[in-house]
């Protein structure tokens, strides 16, 4: 039966929002400034404020509400809300500063106050100021319609059914997805039109106020459309920007990135000038004609499948209008940059063929850029004579093919090349040639040992065991006491006593020896579950509550194990790649149900795998299975222990060596590698793949790379199995 929720007063609002996830606050409170942001508007009618004055107070409004929104729509991405809190606090602080000389300016500055407490909620991690932020942007938003006089201001009404609308969600996904949910769901949920002759759903206070804003002096001539068609896509209800509605998915993102990053020195500038720049952004964002130049001085450079480049060296003889568009490196901008067409270049002299392609993957260190590269085989070298006499229509400079550097060019490579007359060539399709193996890439690497699959042990850098010593003998006494204290309770926690006990296990070593991945994988489901627990896991239904005691303890050694793996760069790493892959919550949702199967073979198969990957394999699956893939990073990690897991499988049965024959005799019973350590791993290896080909062609359709590799070996195995019937 569907909950319902009837809202009244601030007190009702408060204790409904105690002991609800923060995710559902921060959207609240983000619905609550959209609404009564056309009051702000009002700040045009009255003339005796300067212009310049107008222009930026609304300007100031509308980032905060723009954040707000963002914050919520983006949710893996850091958005600094707090720049734009200080941002319209100081526009409030002058306007509350000047005279309201009549109602409708009065109901502005109320407005504005409460687009600044929603901005406030979104930019607070901390549940409950969160709450005390929208409980006063609910406060000041009725004030603000109240100063209109006897109207209905729909406002706790609205709010009632946001809360009823995420309540009866609450199965569907986790916090964070059913708060991006309702953010793009239609503003006002129920009918508050007041008329029937509008089509759009809009109470007629705001209606009046937003229709006076946009007729008003000096709106148009500022540049404020952009804003409009954004307020009025919120307004009806649309999944991407509204910006415009021909950008889509990623370029859509970037364009919101983009925009929300900005500093306060941009937004501080006069109104006109700053829409305009948005405005050229959108144009930009319409036509994204970049490519990536990387240029090596290495003859070898471009011979592997992966590479590092400097990062002083990334973006030079880059314009910057460009530059500014990927120069911050958060994980939307790594991923835009995967996605562009590659041209690797060698440096003049090296007397080498330049190649097209992708880049695979990018890894970002303090120092380097390392990176994942696949050749595009249907377009030709491009010879070291062709490329001098074509690099200007590519935007190259002489003095730039003189050095080792990663540029990004505002050019569409592919129809350049094919004007310079460089075309695809038709390739023949040869089904029994081999893929490129994937790259090992980050996570958990495995290899036969003594007839099962094993982890191989990612022990810390040079240096970083000795920076780390300290808060490791803190993390490693504390996980000890926490494993101990949960042994005792383990009938009533039994996953969460299991994954306590994995952690302690993987800590009692020197700190030289630790394992850093298995260290994050098996942490991070303890996390998973410590905030489950925490929250009384509003989603599923979990077992009864932990003492106070015990939860503290959990919370503490959680804490601990954050800072203690970020100090690692393999783990600062694993934590980036994991945000970044909780953004694709439809690839999540994809991979989760072929992605159980494998995972729990990878789990459970004694003859597999070995006891300890086993053991580290168990917390991570309970995590998943009680939780779901998008719950936490947990998801990320159990995608790598499949994804490297069955590389692994792969290479080392079907791929790794050149006699197939001989290994596929082992299935039909023949000695052909009797003595062969690896021997019983076939055996074990081979069934799972073909009792698994369809969970795992589904698993890896979003990675073209693994999927061609798994494609390969199921026909190779299908094959052999026709020339034996």
């Amino acid at each position: 039966m569907a909950e319902s929720v009837q809202l009244v007063d601030k007190n009702e609002l408060e204790a409904w929002l105690e002991d609800k996830p923060l995710d559902w606050v921060q959207v609240l409170a983000a619905r609550v400034a959209l609404r009564v942001l056309p009051l702000v508007g009002n700040i045009f009618t009255e003339k005796k404020f300067d212009p310049y004055v107008r222009r930026g107070i609304f300007l100031a409004a509308l980032r905060a509400a723009f954040i707000s929104w963002a914050v919520r729509e983006y949710p893996a991405l850091d958005f600094s809300a707090a720049r734009a809190v200080t941002h319209a606090d100081g526009a409030a602080s002058a306007f509350l500063g000047m005279e309201a000389p009549n109602s409708a300016i009065k109901a502005c500055a109320s407005a504005l106050m409460a687009v600044t407490f929603a901005a406030r909620a979104t930019a607070d991690a901390n549940t409950t100021d969160a709450v005390a932020a929208c409980v006063d942007a609910v406060r000041r938003a009725r004030e603000a319609v109240n100063e209109l006089g006897p109207v209905d201001d729909n406002i706790w009404d609205s709010i009632s059914a946001d809360a009823n609308w995420l309540s009866n969600h609450k199965d569907t996904g986790n916090a964070s997805e059913q708060a991006a949910q309702l953010g793009n769901a239609q503003l006002w949920l129920i009918d508050v039109r007041g008329d029937k002759k509008y089509r759009v759903n809009f109470p007629i206070w705001a209606r009046r106020a937003w229709d006076v804003f946009k007729k008003a002096d000096g709106v148009k001539e500022a540049g404020f459309n952009v804003w409009i068609r954004w307020y009025e896509a919120r307004l009806r209800g649309h999944e991407t920007s509204g910006f415009n509605p021909a950008l889509k998915g990623n370029a859509a993102q970037d364009l919101d990135l983009r925009i929300a990053t900005q500093p306060n020195k941009f937004w501080d500038g006069d109104a006109a000038t700053v829409n305009a720049e948005i405005n050229g952004w959108i144009e930009e964002a319409l036509q994204q004609p970049h490519y990536n130049l990387i240029v090596t001085a290495s003859s070898s450079g471009w011979d592997g499948a992966a590479a590092k480049v400097f990062r002083s060296r990334f973006l030079e003889h880059t314009e910057e209008s460009v530059a500014a568009q990927f120069r911050p490196l958060t994980p939307t901008i790594i991923s835009r940059l995967a996605s562009l067409p590659t041209l690797f270049a060698y440096e003049t002299g090296v007397n080498r063929a330049a190649r097209v392609g992708k880049l695979r993957d990018i890894h970002v260190t303090k120092q380097t850029l390392d990176i994942w590269f696949d050749f595009d085989a249907s377009m030709p070298p491009i010879s070291p004579e062709k490329f001098v006499e074509i690099r200007d229509r590519l935007g190259i400079t002489n003095v730039e093919h003189h050095r080792t550097h990663w540029a990004i060019k505002n050019i569409d490579l592919y129809s350049t090349l094919s004007d310079a007359g460089i075309s695809p060539i038709e390739l023949e399709a040869d089904t029994n040639v081999a893929p490129p193996e994937p790259s090992s890439g980050p996570g958990p690497q495995y290899r036969p040992r003594n007839g099962k699959l094993s982890e191989v042990a990612s022990s810390p850098a040079e240096g970083e065991a000795t920076q780390q010593a300290g808060l490791h003998r803190l993390l490693r006494r504390d996980a000890l006491t926490l494993a101990e204290n949960l042994q005792r309770a383990a009938n009533r926690y039994p996953e969460l006593a299991s994954a306590a006990d994995e952690y302690s296990k993987l800590l009692d070593v020197e700190i030289a020896g630790a394992d850093v991945t298995a260290i994050w994988s098996v942490g991070g489901s303890l996390a998973s579950f410590a905030q489950s627990y925490r929250e009384q896991n509003a989603i599923r239904t979990l077992a009864e509550p932990l003492e106070p005691q015990l939860d503290a303890l959990l919370q503490s050694v959680v804490r601990q194990h954050g800072a203690f793996i970020m100090g690692f760069e393999e783990g600062l790493d694993l934590v980036r790649r994991a945000d970044e892959f909780a953004v694709d919550t439809a690839r999540l949702r994809e991979i989760e149900e072929p992605g159980f199967f494998l995972l729990n073979e990878l789990t459970d198969n004694r003859d597999l795998v070995d006891e300890r990957t086993r053991e580290l394999h168990r917390p991570v699956r309970d995590s998943v299975t009680e939780f779901g893939w998008a719950s936490s990073r947990v998801g990320y990690s159990a995608y790598l222990i499949v994804r490297n897991g069955v590389r692994a499988m792969i290479k080392f049965t079907v791929g790794d060596d050149p006699n197939i024959g001989a290994i596929l005799a082992v299935l039909a019973g023949g000695s052909a590698l009797a003595g062969d350590p690896n021997a019983e791993f076939v055996r074990a290896a081979l069934p799972v793949l073909q009792q698994y080909g369809a969970q795992l062609l589904a698993f890896f359709n979003h990675s073209p790379e693994m999927r061609a590799y798994v494609e390969w070996a199921l026909r190779v195995l299908e094959l052999d199995r026709e020339s034996r019937e």
